[in-house]
């Protein structure tokens, strides 16, 4: 297939192009790629098929720019024109069925944005006709909503209607526009109101002990088990409860989410990826690209009753969705910065995705079986896992008429038994709530999800659940990673903290005789943690062995902290101790205490207090 007609062009990348580049280089093809299943009229030839794809990569630059490398940064290098491959298949059994299967192979296998357009076409027929259109996209080149726009022109130009012209900006124009002082201005505000969030909420909403998961219920790895949950009388209920509110569907939602999550996991406070279309300009309300990002949503979840929660959630997404523009190289530059000071990693394990506007289905393969049972209140139904690895994810694909969610939730966060709870429980929330406010604390009679358990050797700490456990264990692989000068004992203790709840403290034992004496018994210095050693020692030699301190207790924070992906139970030590001397009981508190200090302190650059 060949398209012209365009005007070549290059430009410095989006946000949204560099943060999908990055993602694209770090995750699996089939995790970060996306594809979609078209139908196709039935009778329409298949030059018909082609020109239309022609006549959409004529329209929209994203689908014919390559993002070149060998420059000193990346650009993006948009085509006048070229050739498409759009191989022709024969349906084998269903056609439907083939189509979704053959975009799902298509999708695992990666782009290389450098030399490869964002397109893989594939057309499926039966009978000699054009079934189906099956398109592989880089998410570089296009979003879900970019992918709602493109099948509507789809759809319009099979119809024979002519389109008024594409978005006036385009990726080269917006990547100006992003540069420009108002958009730096919005970028640096972004950053700033993630860099706070970062440092106050919970690290994990779902910190909690993991289940084993039976061999036969497993999905395979990097995949998600997904629950379709339908119900109109759910819908209704919406209506009801938007009227009475003022908060919209999509919010009323996502705060049912957000009194399940915190319900399940025992937490005050929810914190909710929610995907943000990042459409907020005039001008990008047809743009077709990739803009979408995380917006971080916040909201402690102790108001009495849902309506007032869902007031809280509205406003709580006025701080979050306009805070979704940045830079992904320069955030997560502030994540590691915010994880270094606070000894904490934002998990991103409970997400929010409202497709809703774009008129999907919800999530059932192509051609497969699908029925609707009109006299179950609330329907359930399971699909086909899906090739991302999350915690727990609710994908909204329509809000009016009926509700028709999708929940995807790892089976050691939540079994099977208790996904089903959760997605029932949404709607179910939502039906009482129309009826009159709900409170919060009925969650339980509702739903019938049970909050997570824990054992005595989980606490809070900084507002986040860590197992005191699992602490100890990650801070002694720390250790072990590290050739530490002379340690012989490690202990990491949880102690009541007014402002903390708990405070984490780490005390390791090194042996020998200082250079410059004994500094008597302990003494954790004045708090401020810059080389608060613990006094004694005036020569020279003292003053070295002090300095060595308080290098172990940096060096061992920074290994506390790089151990932290992957462990959502887990925090660094706030106080790291450094004695002189190995206690003959490490766990006995009084051994400890008898020791020498060498150094008392936090172990975080002098910029960072504790």
């Amino acid at each position: 297939m060949r398209f012209g007609g365009g005007t070549p062009r290059s430009g410095p990348l989006t946000l949204g192009q560099g943060n999908m580049l990055r993602c694209i280089a770090d995750n699996e093809p089939a995790h970060i790629n996306m594809h979609v299943v078209w139908d196709v009229p039935a009778g329409t030839p298949l030059e018909v098929v082609t020109g239309v794809l022609a006549e959409l990569h004529t329209r929209h630059e994203s689908l014919r720019t390559t993002f070149p490398t060998d420059g000193p940064e990346p650009v993006q290098l948009v085509h006048a024109g070229g050739e498409l491959t759009v191989e022709v298949h024969r349906a084998e059994g269903e056609p439907a069925l083939f189509a979704e299967e053959l975009g799902l192979r298509r999708r695992a296998v990666a782009f290389d944005p450098a030399g490869e357009w964002p397109v893989r076409a594939a057309v499926v027929t039966a009978e000699g006709r054009p079934t189906h259109l099956v398109l592989a996209l880089s998410h570089a080149a296009v979003d879900a909503t970019a992918l709602g726009i493109l099948r509507r022109e789809w759809l319009a130009l099979l119809a024979g209607r002519t389109l008024p012209e594409p978005a006036p900006v385009r990726p080269v124009d917006l990547a100006v526009i992003e540069r420009s002082e108002e958009g730096r201005r919005r970028t640096a505000a972004s950053l700033r109101y993630w860099s706070g969030q970062l440092r106050t909420i919970p690290q994990a909403m779902f910190a909690h002990p993991r289940l084993p998961v039976p061999v036969a219920d497993a999905p395979p790895a990097g995949w998600t088990p997904r629950l379709r949950i339908r119900s109109r009388t759910a819908a209704a209920a919406l209506d009801v409860l938007t009227e009475r509110t003022g908060v919209t569907r999509s919010t009323l939602v996502l705060t049912a989410l957000c009194a399940l999550a915190a319900h399940r996991a025992g937490q005050r406070q929810a914190v909710v990826t929610t995907l943000s279309a990042n459409r907020f300009l005039p001008e990008l309300s047809t743009y077709v690209g990739t803009v979408a990002q995380d917006a971080l949503l916040s909201v402690t979840a102790d108001a009495e009753g849902f309506e007032a929660l869902a007031r809280k959630v509205r406003r709580r997404t006025q701080l979050a969705y306009p805070n979704s523009w940045f830079d992904s190289g320069d955030l997560w530059t502030a994540m590691d910065a915010a994880a270094e000071e606070r000894g904490a990693r934002f998990a991103r394990d409970c997400v929010f995705n409202d497709l809703s506007p774009l008129g999907l289905d919800g999530g059932v393969l192509r051609g497969a079986a699908d029925p609707r049972d009109p006299a179950q209140q609330i329907q359930l139904t399971w699909l086909p896992h899906e090739p991302l690895n999350v915690e727990l994810m609710l994908w909204v694909y329509r809000l009016d008429g009926e509700l028709d969610l999708s929940l995807w939730a790892d089976p050691a966060l939540l079994p099977a038994a208790d996904a089903e709870a959760f997605g029932r429980g949404l709607a179910a929330l939502l039906i009482e709530a129309a009826r009159g406010d709900v409170k919060l604390d009925e969650l339980a009679d509702i739903t019938g999800l049970a909050p997570a358990a824990r054992g005595p050797r989980w606490v809070v700490s900084d507002s986040s659940w860590i197992d005191l456990d699992q602490v100890a264990a990650a801070v002694a692989t720390a250790a072990g990673t590290l050739s530490l000068p002379r340690p012989a004992a490690l202990a990491t203790t949880a102690e009541p903290d007014a402002a903390l709840g708990h405070r984490l403290v780490c005390r390791v034992g090194m042996p020998g005789p200082r250079a410059g004496g004994p500094s008597g018994p302990e003494t954790e210095g004045d708090g401020t943690g810059a080389g608060a050693g613990g006094g004694g020692g005036t020569g020279g030699g003292g003053e070295r062995v002090e300095e060595e301190a308080a290098a172990v207790a940096a060096r061992l924070h920074a290994a506390c902290t790089g151990a932290l992906p992957g462990r959502p139970a887990v925090m660094a030590p706030h106080w790291y101790v450094i004695h002189e001397g190995v206690p003959e009981d490490p766990g006995d508190p009084a051994a400890w205490a008898a020791l020498p200090v060498l150094y008392a302190g936090n172990g975080r650059a002098p910029r960072y207090g504790c």
